[in-house]
């Protein structure tokens, strides 16, 4: 029946692009029909089955997208569909105006469609788009969002105006990230470990990993060092609380000249690297 827009009923196995349409913003689809939102909200066109009048138009079928006729000038903020029914918001494009209008169409036998403008009694189906009359003045609830089941509609609504921005506005374009290399993330990783290092803690509660082991090492050479080291062991132990912030830590034992060093690790004692 069409609802592909693909120009022909055949089935198809792999996705293949709609030429018909550009610009495309939205869509949805029930049984055996499409909807596509085109040009910002302004334009909508619908494709497939319509024994209902789930097209909102007059033809039986459309193998093609076909421009649906919406009696207003607002913008399209949202479009839903059950199985054989459609249900749309549309908001006004000035920022002064914030009533919103609900319209609906297509099978109605449950009631999905609502009440609607201009209908004395719920027909078993509605063939072309109609307001409905519960978010309409002098109503008290204003539409803010809709959705659709397979034979059921429903409509969020608040008791006063709102604001409401479609999904597909420019202004909730969202921006691209920041792109950061893994060399770049893995290099701030590296700092922050070593400023929390810095960092006066519990010894229980310090970080086991090979940066704080590293802060350690750099501890316990300043306590080793000659005199070049003083003035760094005295800024270390200020910022540690004075002298007994540098207590539990114990320099490395010197190795002799032209030993090598071992990479095995050991078993790390209290205060001591283990490395």
């Amino acid at each position: 029946n069409g609802r592909l827009g693909l120009g022909s009923a055949k089935h198809r196995s792999l996705p293949e692009r709609v030429d018909a349409l550009s610009a495309v913003c939205g869509v949805t689809c029930g049984a055996n029909f499409s909807f596509f939102v085109t040009e910002a909200g302004r334009c909508l066109w619908a494709c497939g089955g319509n024994s209902y009048g789930q097209l909102g138009i007059e033809a039986t079928s459309a193998l093609v997208p076909l421009p649906v006729p919406l009696p207003t000038s607002e913008v399209i903020a949202a479009i839903e569909s059950g199985a054989n029914h459609v249900i749309c918001l549309t908001k006004p494009e000035t920022s002064k105006a914030h009533r919103n209008s609900v319209w609906a169409w297509g099978n109605s036998s449950f009631g999905q469609c609502g009440r609607l403008e201009g209908v004395a009694e719920n027909p078993e189906s509605q063939r072309w788009p109609a307001r409905l009359i519960d978010f309409s003045p002098p109503s008290p609830h204003f539409a803010v969002a809709v959705a659709a089941g397979r034979s059921h509609s429903a409509v969020l609504a608040t008791k006063g105006p709102s604001l409401l921005t479609p999904p597909w506005s420019p202004s909730k374009t969202p921006t691209a990230p920041e792109k950061v290399s893994p060399e770049k993330a893995q290099q701030e990783d590296v700092i922050e470990e070593f400023l929390t290092c810095l960092v006066p803690t519990p010894a229980a509660s310090r970080s086991k990993s090979p940066t704080a082991s590293l802060v350690e090492l750099g501890e316990a050479a300043l306590l080793d060092g000659g005199p070049r080291s003083a003035p760094l062991r005295a800024r270390r132990g200020q910022r540690l609380g004075g002298t007994h912030g540098l207590h539990g830590l114990r320099a490395a034992p010197k190795r002799p000249v032209g030993a090598r060093r071992s990479m095995t690790p050991r078993t790390r004692e209290p205060g001591r690297a283990a490395w």
